[in-house]
């Protein structure tokens, strides 16, 4: 698996735990360490995430 689908699915992740715990969970502490794990799975999934590329054409790049 590449970087990027590891980061998507961290995030997939995050996101569903999150909206689990808010809609059904009541917020009281042992459920506070859920939300900081899912919290840290959507910010590592969003940085895992990004692929950049270099222009194609180096025209293009100069007259930007």
């Amino acid at each position: 698996m590449s970087k990027q689908t590891v980061g998507k699915i961290l995030v997939i992740i995050g996101f569903a735990i999150i909206a689990i715990n808010v809609i059904f969970l009541k917020p009281y502490d042992p459920h506070g360490i859920l939300r900081w794990i899912a919290l840290a799975f959507t910010l590592i999934g969003f940085i895992l995430i990004p692929t950049y590329a270099p222009p194609k054409n180096k025209q293009e790049d100069q007259n930007s």
